[in-house]
């Protein structure tokens, strides 16, 4: 299976190196055939001839011809020129020594969108070099040119004023001058690199074909225009960005969208290339932060080439609120919810002031005209928290991955995980030092969720500095509402009935004892109950998290609730809480290859996560095949067929970070039929939501 696994990895990199990749072709188209004669020693021009056919040596004393044009090259290539290019030599050479020159024409023009490399600079003789030594030509460079915009060498310098070429013995001319042309998205003028044959060392004489230029002709700066129509309610900043496919480089239009604007139009100025164009309204009040939120009116559309006119019209909408409401008992949408409030303002107006904006107020299931604490709910935003108080208070700050845990219902084998995460909001990231946190003497924390739907089956590698409980005995810790009443402490929800209390003390006042947070302080392991009643897939549950009456003094707590949700199917095939290209994606690439033995129960699966819950071969096989919906959840570009080489290596990029639209589909089988737009959508819809960096700790205690 390490074979297969090595395979599946080196497969998995050439596609990447694909994806990463891209061909230039270059260069200058010349109509016609003609030609262009250079007077070498001395002596006369002789006139035009047809070039076809020539095989001896005619003219005048010291002339060379260099067959720069033909009419059935189209264009003409940097071999081309190589090929039907050289020299033409008079008879009876005077002192009869070899002439160096340059074997190519004196001006090659370049569009550097176009070509990636002048490959050999040919230097070369009229006759053979039959000296026992060989001969060593010293060539000049002189630029007009960034150096970011190329580079030239020999094999053992680079980017010099000066080069050196060697003809052996026996040869005609060199083999060692490169040079490369480096594209980028500047939109720059014309840049010229000039090489000169300055001197030589051996028994010959340098001809009149001694200078190269090199022109890199500009990138021409193109106009995208277009017109946007919005018919909905938002105003703010309006901004059409066109973010180029390769480079990432932005390329803006905006300005401000009132309630009288319906339509405007629009023009982008940009470099060569494909572009991914998305129009919004930036909702937010005050200094306009040019970001889209989730809730605010946009539109995407992707693969437009640089030298498209004209864009089709682009109608930006208002986005679908499905968004779910923190507490499981409201089933409103945003847009029947704020239907309630009158006159407060849009999706991202703090109304009341307190650090959280309308929409998050929503999802936090609070009033968006009370202040809430700072911290208590998820997205907590100071910089809109208009309070004198807010700056003063610190927090403990827990944080979870998943953000929105998926699982199975208990009936078809549901087990899922959930990190527990702490940091500080005192804490100095900059540095790296817990100093400034003051040293806290502990954490009370009490995790509650449904205990009608949930069991927690195992506390996973728990942080024990200071712990004040044995976890080994975790179960003696949890209480439920109707039990233990003297123990359970509400925290305002029926949904939730069940909690588990976890404590650290620490009387000298430095816990977590670590300097460098966030940390995680354990996983939980909840395993869903069978046979559960009015419960579908669709549905969800909510954990929340509140402080015990041990909570630290002078801090608070924050604490994001989690929404579990009732889900068929996610990347997630070994069960382990976390979506991993060399554990998952490696299992998704093999049962596409029908690699795996969905007979076989008794032996272990490879490249599985340590706190995988599925692995067996058959384990694994029935979960992708998802009681024979494997097609639906695999065929992210929707071509009826889950491939390895679309699908598959799609899928993979993803979970290795390539979210790009146009980079995802490169090079895929039937990437002409593919639409970028919507395979990345096909593919985050089963993938576990991350939030933040702060949820992300670096000990793995």
């Amino acid at each position: 299976m390490t074979q297969i696994k090595n395979a599946y990895m080196l497969i998995m990199m050439c596609f990447m190196m694909l994806a990463c990749s891209s061909s230039l072709q270059a260069a200058q188209k010349n109509d016609g055939q003609f030609l262009i004669m250079n007077e070498v020693l001395g002596g006369g021009l002789i006139d035009q001839i047809e070039s076809e056919g020539i095989t001896q040596t005619r003219g005048t004393l010291g002339q060379s011809i260099a067959i720069i044009g033909k009419s059935d090259l189209d264009p003409i290539t940097v071999t081309d020129m190589e090929q039907y290019s050289g020299f033409w030599y008079a008879i009876g050479d005077q002192d009869d020594k070899p002439v160096v020159s340059f074997m190519m024409p004196d001006v090659i023009n370049i569009n550097d969108e176009a070509v990636d490399v002048v490959d050999k600079i040919k230097i070369g003789l009229n006759k053979s070099n039959d000296t026992p030594t060989p001969i060593t030509v010293t060539v000049s460079v002189n630029t007009v040119c960034d150096v970011s915009d190329y580079t030239i060498s020999n094999g053992t310098v680079t980017n010099t004023n000066a080069l050196t070429a060697v003809i052996a013995n026996g040869s005609d001319f060199n083999d060692d001058i490169f040079v490369k042309i480096i594209d980028d998205i500047k939109i720059e003028n014309d840049e010229t690199i000039q090489l000169k044959i300055d001197s030589v060392q051996g028994d010959v004489v340098i001809g009149s074909l001694d200078t190269l230029n090199i022109n890199i002709l500009k990138n021409d700066a193109y106009s995208l225009t277009g017109t946007v129509v919005y018919y909905g309610s938002q105003t703010g900043f309006f901004t059409v960005r066109a973010i180029h496919s390769t480079t990432k480089e932005p390329f803006t239009y905006s300005s401000v969208w009132t309630p009288d604007s319906i339509i405007e139009d629009y023009a982008l100025t940009v470099a060569p290339g494909s572009y991914t164009i998305t129009a919004f309204i930036d909702t937010s009040t005050g200094n306009y932060n040019k970001c889209k939120d989730s809730w605010e009116a946009y539109t995407v559309v992707t693969n437009i080439d640089h030298n498209i006119l004209s864009v089709d019209q682009l109608t930006i909408v208002d986005p679908d609120y499905r968004y779910a409401n923190q507490d499981s008992d409201v089933t409103l949408t945003y847009a029947d919810w704020i239907a309630n409030y009158s006159a407060i303002g849009g999706p991202g107006t703090d109304f009341d002031l307190d650090g959280y904006s309308n929409f998050q107020e929503f999802l936090n299931g609070t009033d968006p005209t009370q202040d809430d604490a700072a911290y208590v709910y998820d997205g907590y935003d100071p910089g809109t928290d208009d309070r004198p108080q807010s700056s003063e208070s610190k927090y403990q700050i827990i944080t979870t991955y998943p953000l929105k845990p998926q699982t199975l219902l208990g009936s078809d084998g549901g087990v899922f995980f959930v990190d527990i995460n702490y940091t500080t909001s005192d804490y100095d990231y900059i540095n790296e030092v817990n100093d400034s946190n003051g040293g806290t003497v502990g954490l009370g924390l009490d995790i509650h969720f449904n205990g009608t739907l949930f069991e927690l089956a195992d506390v996973i590698k728990p942080f024990t500095d200071h712990i004040a409980i044995d976890v080994k005995k975790y179960t003696d810790y949890i209480y439920d509402k109707k039990n233990d009443p003297d123990q359970y402490i509400e925290d305002g929800y029926q949904v939730t009935d069940t909690i588990f209390r976890l404590t650290w003390t620490d009387s000298g006042g430095e816990w977590p004892s670590v300097k460098k947070l966030p940390i995680r302080l354990c996983k939980l392991k909840f395993i869903v109950k069978a046979d559960l009643q009015g419960v579908e897939y669709g549905d969800t549950s909510v954990i929340r998290f509140k402080a015990t009456d041990k909570v630290v003094y002078g801090y608070n707590l924050y604490a994001s609730p989690v929404s579990v949700e009732f889900n068929r199917f996610n990347y997630d095939i070994d069960g382990d809480g976390e979506i991993k290209a060399l554990e998952d994606g490696i299992q998704i690439i093999r049962f596409m290859f029908k690699l795996i033995d969905k007979r076989d129960s008794s032996s272990t699966v490879q490249d599985i996560g340590d706190n995988a819950i599925r692995t067996t071969p058959k384990a694994i096989w029935d979960y992708i095949d998802n009681n024979g919906n494997s097609l639906t959840t695999l065929d992210v570009d929707r071509d009826q067929d889950a491939d390895a080489f679309s699908d598959g290596i799609m899928i993979l990029r993803y979970m290795f970070g390539i979210k790009d639209g146009d980079v995802i589909t490169e090079y895929v089988v039937d990437q002409d039929q593919v639409k970028p737009e919507d395979v990345v959508p096909n593919i985050e819809q089963y993938m576990l939501k991350q939030g933040t960096g702060k949820i992300d700790p670096n000990s793995e205690q």
